[in-house]
């Protein structure tokens, strides 16, 4: 039976003004995420994370914003099982790790209301690794630990939905995405000297999130001339010569 639990708040944005050029955008995504599952045959699977990253950027196209984000990640990985009969085994997995990279953000806006977004970054890692064994005989405990430091790079994309609510206030909904990670260790003889991994979580996670864009106004137009019975119609004057 596996159980999920994943509470998510990302995307939460403030922007200097609404798909305006030469705005800023500064956001945060953080996010906190509990899985038990048993694997049957008395193993059981116990995952814990959570990670933080705020960025900011600068909206050089109505449509396109570049800049900076950067934050840290915490993962841990419980994982029991019966070595032989009366000998139960425990491996605890943490991870802490620091990220700073760069992101380019296109945003495509149906109306006034709705919009949808495609999130690319890529960022600089930097991190230990620390794995705990635990071996349980009767009452009696042995430890181990074994630990190592890395460094490397990870590249995602990550796809949104956005609806502004009112008065530039909005929801955004993410459904996961694609992410490709590369680590290498500074001592190869503790985990090996170096691990890559691709992670597609689009449709596994559901992401929702908050935003407040600043300033954020409704285009208005233009007062309508006598005459302009269309949008973009002249206004109809009279000739003078034709006056009696």
């Amino acid at each position: 039976m596996k159980k999920l639990l994943l509470a998510l708040l990302s995307v939460a944005s403030i922007t200097a003004a609404n798909a305006q050029k030469n705005s800023i955008l500064v956001f945060g995504t953080a996010a906190v995420e509990h899985r038990d599952q048993d694997a049957g045959a008395n193993r059981d699977i116990e995952l814990r994370s959570y990670h933080f990253m705020p960025g900011v950027g600068y909206q050089f196209h109505e449509n396109m914003t570049a800049g900076l984000e950067g934050g840290f990640r915490y993962a841990a990985q419980e994982f029991e099982f019966d070595v032989i009969p009366g000998q139960r085994r425990s491996l605890l997995d943490d991870q802490f790790e620091w990220n700073l990279g760069a992101f380019y953000r296109y945003t495509h806006y149906f109306n006034q209301t709705f919009a949808v977004w495609g999130q690319f970054g890529l960022g600089y890692l930097n991190g230990d690794a620390t794995t705990d064994i635990l071996d349980t005989v009767g009452s009696t405990i042995n430890i181990a630990t074994l630990g190592d430091d890395y460094d490397g790079f990870r590249a995602y994309l990550t796809p949104a939905f956005a609806i502004n609510v009112h008065n530039g206030w909005g929801l955004n909904f993410g459904f996961g995405g694609l992410e490709y990670r590369n680590i290498s260790f500074d001592n190869g003889d503790t985990f090996g000297s170096s691990e890559s991994s691709i992670n597609f979580t689009l449709g596994q996670q559901i992401n929702i999130g908050i935003s407040k864009n600043i300033n954020c106004k409704m285009r208005k137009r233009a007062p309508k001339e006598p005459g302009m019975d269309t949008r973009g119609e002249k206004p109809v004057q009279e000739d003078e010569d034709d006056e009696e």
